[in-house]
């Protein structure tokens, strides 16, 4: 008995490692083909890539850990629509 639960087990886990790879790919192609950008709760940029740093015009380094505020016009981060 404890070994056909353990071959069940494992027969999971190979079923969840082959669901992640599948998912890290896919995110891998989105990754390559739009410009993404995660911020924290705060705004503070967390990360780019490579697409979204090509379209705007700054290196991921330029950008990480500040606020995303840096993309809008300035009298536009002063206005009720801003916050």
């Amino acid at each position: 008995m404890f070994n056909r639960q353990h071959k069940s087990d494992l027969q999971e886990i190979q079923r969840f490692s082959c669901a992640l790879t599948e998912a890290n790919a896919k995110l891998a192609a989105i990754s390559r083909s739009m410009a993404m950008i995660e911020f924290d709760r705060t705004g503070v940029i967390l990360n780019a890539n490579e697409r979204f740093c090509q379209t705007m015009g700054y290196g991921v380094e330029e950008i990480r850990g500040k606020h995303h505020r840096l993309f809008c016009e300035e009298a536009y981060t002063h206005t009720d629509a801003y916050h």
